[in-house]
């Protein structure tokens, strides 16, 4: 009986685990991105402080 639980709780931490896995390796991707753009603005606009550019906040969608 207890076979089928430990196997579903297992199966369930590997999925977790690799969700947080590819979560972990989006950011990643993310961060180099922003750092890339980042770099553009500052030989674009040197003077400009790109840490004052605001968030853009996520609106999930109406429906």
């Amino acid at each position: 009986m207890v076979d089928y639980i430990f196997t579903g709780l297992a199966r369930k931490r590997a999925e977790l685990a690799g969700e947080i896995e590819r979560t972990h390796n989006r950011m990643r991707d993310l961060a180099a991105d922003m750092e890339h753009v980042d770099a553009t603005l500052r030989m674009i606009a040197p003077k400009m402080v790109v840490e004052t550019i605001k968030l853009k906040a996520f609106r999930p969608p109406a429906d």
